[in-house]
Order: structure tokens, then sequence, then C-alpha cells
């Protein structure tokens, strides 16, 4: 099973213009129940509508950001 990735949320597939990309699960962070482009994306709520109970901003905030880290070389005692 492959990583879910940005472009199988479906509002970035149609650009949804209340779409707003989750940094965690990608999953729309701006769903609404009363937009019927919303109800379609709730067909498959999984993929589509971020888990928003759980990638609050505080709990994301905290989440390492950074592209690459460097480690300093290992010295090798003998």
């Amino acid at each position: 099973m492959k990583a879910k990735q940005p472009s199988d949320v479906r509002g970035a597939r149609i650009r949804c213009i209340n779409y707003i990309k989750c940094p965690v699960c990608y999953g729309c962070r701006n769903y609404n129940s009363i937009d019927p482009e919303c109800s379609k994306c709730m067909l498959n709520k999984k993929i589509n509508i971020c888990k928003t109970d759980i990638h609050k901003p505080d709990v994301v905030s905290r989440f390492i950001t950074k592209q690459s880290i460097n480690i300093k070389e290992q010295v090798v005692f003998k």
C-alpha cells in the first residue's frame, strides 16, 4: 500500500477554493457539512478530510520541520 500523497485528496485534485491542506495528513481542514462540494469529499472521509481532533495547530507545531539533520562524524574507538 502506497503512502497517501497530497494529490490523492479530492480538494487538491479539483482545486477546491475551500480546500486548506493539513500539513500532517494532507486532508482538508476546512470541511463544512452544509457545502454540497464538501459532502462529496465526505464519501471518502479517511482520505479527503483532516482528523482535526488529532491534528490541532499546537500539536502540529511540535513536529520536526527540518528538511535534513546534520550528524557529526562518528568516532570509532579501538
